[in-house]
């Protein structure tokens, strides 16, 4: 490895990683994809993003007018790989990017991203009291843009008892919302507390989103190491009350209702088996664009001091998406 290969590994962490862990001052930044707003760009039609490096690349699969909102799908494919983190083992490592939220399976209405810190306190009997910390980061848009919202650590909301006292004192967070910090004029409202968790997302064009909540749970480098949650179906409503609604199949997009109240897009599978995404033409006839994947051996061997390498692990990744007419795009 050159120097310069070697600076840029260690030092120039491209993409971001969301991860659960006890030990939340060793966070990285979510994972930025897509192109933030402002960024300078170059190339076509994959976009390389001059500030970070970062390659963007829209496959647009099906698109038709709707009533107030036009209904449009797009895979967004980006090339994060790996980036600094703690796993779950409390150990600084390299862990891998690569996953759900790069390979357009929630590319209808987007995903706040959240991460799940343990923490404890002492109440009035000094009892010790276990709770969660919720630290919502990011939404990312259907486009595939990460926007990050309060500081790198995100938004937080806990599920303490309202009447912890002790050191439980003012830990008891119901609910909390801001601005994005990236200028979009992009607002978000959290909740937690003792009820179910839910964000709603609020755009400048008046848009408001209530999108799924997507959390790191393990350590796994591969899809299963996160899941989804949040109040059914997902929905993006107008200003003037038109909406499309999402429904999700664990993390995979499952289908996409138009503001005409039609299916506009369905899925089948989940990756690693091949994904179809089916839309009608105008002639009315079903066709599809396909994911495929391929099984790759992967590791980091970069050598940073004080960071663990990501372990030798088999990973499915996306290998090929099929268009209706036969051509295809290949990733390699």
């Amino acid at each position: 490895m050159t120097r310069v290969a070697f600076a840029i590994a260690c030092f120039a962490y491209l993409v971001f990683v969301l991860q659960s862990s006890a030990f939340p001052q060793a966070q990285d930044p979510p994972p930025q994809l897509g192109i933030p707003p402002g960024t300078t760009i170059t190339g076509g039609p994959d976009v390389i993003s001059l500030s970070t490096l970062g390659i963007h690349f829209e496959i647009p699969v099906h698109g038709r007018t709707g009533r107030g909102i036009n209904f449009s799908f797009n895979m967004n494919i980006d090339n994060p790989s790996y980036s600094k983190g703690v796993d779950n083992s409390g150990v600084l490592r390299w862990l891998s990017t690569m996953g759900v939220l790069s390979v357009g399976g929630l590319n209808g209405l987007g995903a706040v991203t959240y991460s799940v810190v343990p923490n404890q306190c002492f109440d009035e009997n000094h009892e010790k009291v276990n709770y969660n910390e919720y630290w919502f980061s990011s939404f990312q848009d259907s486009q595939g843009t990460s926007h990050s919202f309060s500081d790198y650590k995100g938004l937080l909301v806990t599920n303490m008892w309202p009447e912890g006292g002790g050191t439980c004192t003012n830990r008891y967070i119901p609910s909390a919302g801001g601005p994005s910090w990236d200028g979009s004029g992009i607002g978000i409202s959290v909740t937690g507390g003792l009820n179910p968790k839910s964000a709603t997302v609020y755009l400048p064009n008046g848009t408001v989103i209530i999108p799924p909540l997507v959390a790191k749970t393990g350590p796994g480098p591969n899809w299963w190491g996160w899941t989804a949650s949040g109040p059914t179906p997902f929905k993006r409503t107008d200003s003037n009350g038109n909406w499309i609604t999402e429904t999700l199949n664990g993390l995979q997009l499952a289908n996409l209702t138009d503001t005409l109240g039609t299916v506009a897009l369905t899925t089948s599978a989940i990756p690693p088996n091949p994904v179809s995404y089916t839309y009608k033409n105008s002639a009315g006839a079903s066709v599809s664009f396909i994911q495929s994947f391929k099984t790759y051996t992967v590791r980091t061997a970069f050598g940073c001091p004080g960071i663990a390498e990501f372990p030798t692990a088999s990973m499915s990744l996306l290998d090929r998406i099929t268009l209706p007419n036969g051509t295809y795009y290949e990733f390699k």
